[in-house]
């Protein structure tokens, strides 16, 4: 059937309508005109596949990967990244009006400084030969020899590594810091990032630990955490869900006493090296639950959320919420259970303020953003 794509979805799916239902069609941009399969129906929706461009929107680009549509690496290589980034910002908005239902100031998206060879931390699976990755939707993996958003040291590491290691290991992840190092499962070791504002200081992580994999960014996103925490020296700082302790370590040198919770005891080590390394004696760390550690320590003045995808338990934004705190600023990797958090979150007065998204991730569907809430 032909139909015109009028938007992007969630997953960088393109969206349009036929007959009443809602089509999903990936690989697509807002202003195709396409010839598609429904390969999926269900009573709403249906979800089709592209057989042919019969007009080419103004937004799309020409990918520069070979393996791109097949493999699961990116998803939105075809479009122009400034047609990505409104897309983002449109699929923000969309999300907001829907889940949290009330005016929210959303700031343009921030553009990443790279759009290729940006991501310096993969995690990639055997084929037959080599590595590569997943196809999308399946464990199918398609082998690549190199990869458009990886980092030149990760890409070398790819064309050079042994047959033998490639036997030994199914999986396989690689890191490599801003400072020369480089990590995989077949080559331990310890990297060393530099963090130059809003104050310069090292932040240590392994292939175990995470850490964010567009490194050009981190910069610019904390002095955005920085603003809206509006800090004073004799401010006390909660940063939950801390890693490997970039967050608090950053406002150290600024406030009188900072507090992490982290679940992770290895990633605490790193933290508390890292304290040690850069001279930050004002910083406790604490491995365990926030909702166990929470009622135990004194109240702050601000505190920060940086959860996983699945987001803030109730359990915990309960705990915090009765601390009351002045401001919380939340940085997500998942609108969707941002959106849900932020609407516990009103419930005990807790109102959006800010919102700035940042686009970690050009070429895939995937975004962060960063928000403050304030009490009313």
């Amino acid at each position: 059937m032909k139909i015109s794509i009028e938007s992007l979805g969630n997953h960088a799916v393109g969206v349009a309508h036929y007959k009443g239902k809602v089509c999903f069609v990936p690989y697509t941009a807002p202003g195709d005109e396409v010839l598609v399969d429904v390969i999926q129906s269900h009573k709403s929706y249906t979800v089709c596949r592209l057989i042919d461009i019969l007009q080419a929107s103004s937004l799309r680009s020409e990918p520069i990967c070979p393996y791109y549509g097949k493999c699961g690496g990116c998803q939105l290589q075809h479009i122009t990244y400034d047609a990505q980034c409104s897309a983002k910002e449109d699929i923000l908005h969309n999300t907001v009006d829907r889940l949290y239902q009330d005016d929210v100031c959303i700031a343009p998206i921030v553009q990443s400084p790279d759009v290729m060879h940006y991501r310096n931390s993969v995690r990639l699976h055997r084929g037959r030969n080599r590595y590569g990755y997943y196809a999308p939707d399946s464990h199918l993996v398609i082998e690549i020899e190199q990869c458009s958003l990886l980092s030149e040291e990760i890409n070398r590491w790819l064309s050079a590594i042994p047959d033998n290691d490639i036997n030994r290991f199914n999986h396989m992840s690689i890191k490599n810091d801003n400072n020369g190092t480089l990590i995989a499962d077949n080559r331990p070791g310890r990297l060393k990032y530099s963090v130059t504002k809003p104050v310069s200081f090292s932040v240590y992580a392994d292939i175990k630990t995470f850490f964010q994999s567009n490194t050009e960014m981190i910069d610019e996103w904390l002095a955005v955490i920085h603003r809206m925490a509006d800090i004073e020296e004799h401010h006390r700082i909660l940063d939950v869900y801390s890693g490997t302790g970039i967050i608090g370590l950053s406002f150290a040198p600024f406030v009188q006493h900072v507090d992490g919770i982290e679940i992770s005891n290895h990633a605490v080590n790193f933290a508390r090296q890292a304290q040690h390394d850069n001279q930050f004696g004002n910083i406790l760390w604490h491995v365990g639950s926030p909702e166990r550690i929470i009622p135990t320590l004194k109240p702050w003045n601000t505190v920060i959320l940086d959860p996983p995808r699945q987001g803030v338990k109730e359990t915990v934004l309960t705990h915090l919420c009765r601390t009351f705190p002045e401001r919380i600023i939340y940085v997500s990797c998942n609108h969707m259970t941002w959106a849900r958090d932020a609407h516990i979150l009103k419930k005990f007065g807790y109102i959006v303020k800010e919102v700035i998204p940042f686009d970690f991730f050009p070429q895939t569907y995937h975004f962060e953003l960063v928000s403050l809430f304030e009490r009313e």
